[in-house]
């Protein structure tokens, strides 16, 4: 167990950009990008938010740094649910020092069955979430019917502009 804690403690780092070196710097937190244990200490790391998640009554999807939720929403009490699970993520990211580019984040109405306001005004971190209708996981761009033809359309575009349009 030692070998892990040396690993992990008192790092520092640099960058080489052509002949400059910058100052080295102390890394307070984070997993190490392109060790050998690096990906199993994030895996061990990230696991503890879908296990917290699990309370509020949605489906966690955890790859590499993303998260993504998924949630029936069939009541209000779905979106209290939806809701109080972004503010619970916020919260472990603020006192894990992590930062959350809220930029990348958005909500996905598919196969809506039941309509209210609040779904709509779902945010984090007091920023709203904008609404798609598509959107793309992990380079695949999905839509309400989860057919790739958004995906093959957006792709062939470059190569057939007459053919789609």
């Amino acid at each position: 167990m030692s070998w892990i804690q040396n690993f992990l403690f008192d790092r520092t780092q640099t960058t080489h950009v052509g002949n400059r070196i910058s100052a080295v710097v102390d890394l307070l937190s984070g997993a190490i990008q392109g060790s050998g244990i690096g990906p199993l200490l994030f895996i061990t790391y990230i696991n503890q938010l879908a296990d917290i998640l699990a309370a509020y009554n949605v489906t966690v999807k955890l790859f590499a740094n993303d998260v993504k939720l998924y949630a029936e929403i069939s009541t209000d009490v779905n979106v209290v649910d939806l809701s109080h699970a972004l503010s619970c993520i916020a919260e472990w990211a603020d006192m894990w020092q992590l930062q959350v580019s809220v930029t990348r984040c958005c909500a996905i109405h598919w196969n809506l069955k039941y309509v209210c306001s609040p779904v709509k005004q779902l945010a984090f971190n007091g920023t709203h979430l904008p609404t798609h209708e598509n959107a793309r996981d992990l380079g695949v761009m999905e839509n309400e019917s989860l057919a790739p033809s958004s995906h093959i359309a957006k792709k062939l575009q470059p190569l057939l502009p007459n053919v789609l349009t």
